[in-house]
């Protein structure tokens, strides 16, 4: 999860530039969703 930690930082980061770039912050909303699934899907195994 230390993978969801660095894109949460990193879209935190992009959001609060001056000028966000609305792709970027798409890409990295998404790659927080799948890590938050990935996350799911294994504590699923887990239990």
């Amino acid at each position: 999860m230390q993978q969801r930690t660095i894109a949460k930082n990193h879209l935190q980061a992009e959001k609060s530039e001056a000028f966000p770039n609305s792709g970027s912050v798409k890409r990295i909303t998404e790659l927080i969703k799948f890590f938050n699934k990935q996350e799911q899907e294994v504590k699923k195994k887990f239990q």
